[in-house]
């Protein structure tokens, strides 16, 4: 039986002889009529399918016949152009673009065909697409220039041929960076020295606020980083909601860039740095800043100090050090400084801290819970052990509920012998409950 093939299949066939190479099918399938741009549920045509594998003799014979270049599939949203970009073949670039096809059409990612030939690493065919016109400078989705991608992707030869086409040096696009800062970020140390022999604005502020500087600092590349300060990088600059290249270095907790930078200008931002340094818990950080002297003392714009911020983060060792080293303790007003926080999570080394500056042990905390009642209710024996021998109240009512500190201790003790002898030896006026088990202490 002779099946006769509809224009739908056809049209199938021509776009499965054009993706597998098969010249001859295809001129079979428009000798039948065949939609020489009938598309896929996903929108390619025989030409986008013959593009990005490089059927060259293909794609030439399509476009002779008067295939449509500027169809986009879905929902990658490329042409036929743009397929070739990505299948790297510049035979196939080369016939397209004689065709004069829309070059700049972007793709669901904003890539362009050039963005997408940098993407690619072809410099040959991203050389051919600026000489037929490409935009240089078109941003993608990312709002990334042509550049700035070639810079973070470390391909120098592609910045290179974007910089002798006069690629704008200083195009950031609407929320990124510098094509300097992306190389930076990089770690491309050639890929900047070209930008910089350009004179390039070295200094120039990101809309993230950060500098290249910075950014180098942030990958923590030395060479990049002394390279750019050698050549009139300001350390001590940044932007709106930028970080200084010093308080970068510190949250990188990178002991020689830090050195480095304050030994290069960095010092007049170091009180920034150091509360940072404080969010660190790196003593060797902190005893650096100090030694460049750091006002202990300073009140920062959130209301913190120093001191305060070890505090709020329940760094007793840090806190101690600080005290040692001359920051006021005596400034606070102890009354509001609880131990309830401490003693949930089990800071006894932060109770200590603080029971040393005085701070209250009966200062009443969320749930009129003492640190005591605390202690006892976590049946944390060492904290209650400590907490009575500092001389915390036994019997401290809650206006809530009057006898909580007698329920919990009492509860805690009904089956713990240690608790029930410590408590015993403390509290004078009256016996310990005792549970089930146990023998009351004599």
């Amino acid at each position: 039986m002779i099946r006769v093939l509809l224009k739908e299949d056809w049209d199938h066939r021509l776009r499965i002889a054009s993706r597998k190479g098969d010249l001859e099918e295809v001129k079979r399938c428009l000798q039948n009529f065949a939609d020489i741009n009938s598309c896929s549920d996903l929108g390619n045509t025989a030409l986008s399918f013959a593009a990005l594998p490089g059927h060259v003799n293909i794609v030439k014979y399509l476009c002779a016949k008067g295939a449509n270049i500027n169809t986009m599939t879905k929902p990658q949203g490329r042409t036929p152009l743009s397929w070739a970009v990505r299948g790297r073949c510049l035979d196939v670039v080369k016939i397209l673009l004689e065709m004069k096809p829309s070059i700049n059409t972007a793709d669901c990612d904003g890539n362009t065909p050039l963005i997408n030939a940098i993407l690619e690493s072809t410099t040959d065919i991203a050389s051919m697409l600026i000489n037929a016109g490409a935009d240089i400078n078109g941003c993608n989705a990312s709002e990334k220039s042509p550049l700035a991608i070639a810079a973070e992707n470390n391909r120098l030869d592609m910045v290179e041929l974007l910089l002798e086409n006069n690629a704008d040096i200083s195009n950031l696009g609407k929320k990124e960076k510098t094509p300097l800062s992306a190389a930076a970020l990089g770690g491309n140390l050639d890929i900047v020295k070209s930008l910089v022999s350009r004179r390039v604005d070295i200094n120039a502020i990101n809309s993230d606020g950060n500098t290249a500087l910075t950014y180098a600092v942030e990958a923590e590349n030395d060479s990049i980083v002394e390279f750019l300060i050698e050549h009139d990088a300001d350390p001590c600059k940044c932007g709106k909601n930028g970080k200084t290249p010093l308080r970068t270095a510190v949250v990188k907790q990178s002991l020689p860039l830090i050195t480095y930078l304050l030994d290069h200008g960095a010092e007049s931002t170091i009180q920034t740095a150091f509360l940072v340094a404080i969010e660190t818990r790196n003593l060797d950080i902190i005893r650096l800043l100090i030694q460049k002297v750091v006002d202990l003392n300073a009140a920062y714009n959130s209301g913190h100090t120093p001191l305060m911020k070890a505090l709020e983060l329940g760094y007793f060792e840090i806190a101690e050090f600080l005290v040692e080293n001359g920051a006021d303790c005596q400034s606070y007003d102890k009354s509001k400084l609880c131990l309830l926080d401490y003693v949930s999570e089990n800071n006894l080394g932060m109770i200590e801290f603080l029971v040393k500056l005085g701070v209250s042990l009966d200062l009443v905390g969320s749930g009129g819970y003492t640190p005591l009642t605390k202690a006892a209710e976590m049946e944390n024996f060492k904290l209650v052990k400590y907490l009575v021998e500092k001389g915390a109240k036994l019997n401290q009512p809650d206006e809530n509920d009057p006898d909580i500190a007698k329920t919990e201790l009492d509860s805690y003790a009904s089956w713990n012998d240690d608790v029930k002898f410590c408590l015993k030896m403390t509290r004078k006026e009256e016996d310990i409950v005792t549970g089930t088990g146990h023998e009351e202490a004599k």
